[in-house]
C-alpha cells in the first residue's frame, strides 16, 4: 500500500483508493462524483454536503473484485439508553483487532477515515503513517478479495 494524499474533504475516498492500490481520481470517476456537491443549502459545512453512502463503496469495491465487509468496534445491543450491553464485553478490543490482522481495510477514527494495511500499519490521507495500535478506532471496513470471503461457523471457516 502506498500512501496517498487527499485532495480535499476526500479522506473516505483516498483510504479506499489506497486500499485498492488506484487513484482517488480513479474512484470519484467510476463513482461519478466526489461526494462535495453542496445539497443541503439550508445546513452549514459538511452537513451541508451530499457524502458518500457506504453501498457506493461497496459497488466500487465490487467492481475491484473485492468485498466491502463492515466490522464494528464496539457493538453494543439493548432496549433504550439506560438498558445497552457490550456484545463482547471487555473482550471487544481483542476480537475487534483480531478481525483486522491480515486484511487491507478503512477505519473510521472521529469523523476521519484513514487505511491500513495487512501488517497494521495505518495510512493517514492527510500524510502521516502510524500503527492500528496509534489509533482509537470507531468502526472498520475491510476490502477483502473475493476468493477470501469464505463463511464462518461460530470462529471457524468453513
Amino acid at each position: 500500500m502506498k500512501l496517498q494524499r487527499q485532495k480535499g474533504n476526500t479522506c473516505l475516498l483516498t483510504s479506499l483508493a489506497m486500499c485498492l492500490d488506484v487513484t482517488e481520481a480513479e474512484i470519484i470517476l467510476r463513482l461519478g462524483h466526489d461526494g462535495q456537491q453542496r445539497i443541503f443549502p439550508d445546513l452549514v459545512g459538511n452537513k451541508s454536503l451530499r457524502g458518500i453512502h457506504p453501498q457506493e463503496l461497496l459497488d466500487i469495491c465490487r467492481q475491484y473484485g473485492k468485498w466491502l465487509v463492515y466490522i464494528e468496534a464496539n457493538p453494543i445491543m439493548g432496549q433504550d439508553e439506560g438498558h445497552v450491553v457490550s456484545v463482547y464485553g471487555a473482550a471487544h478490543d481483542d476480537r475487534f483487532r483480531n478481525r483486522l490482522r491480515g486484511y487491507r481495510g478503512v477505519m473510521i477514527i472521529g469523523t476521519h477515515a484513514v487505511a491500513f494495511d495487512e501488517c497494521g500499519c495505518v495510512y493517514d490521507p492527510n500524510g502521516k503513517i502510524s500503527t492500528i495500535d496509534d489509533c482509537g478506532i470507531n468502526d472498520t471496513w475491510l476490502v477483502v478479495p473475493e476468493s477470501n470471503h469464505k463463511p464462518l461457523i461460530g470462529n471457524q471457516i468453513i
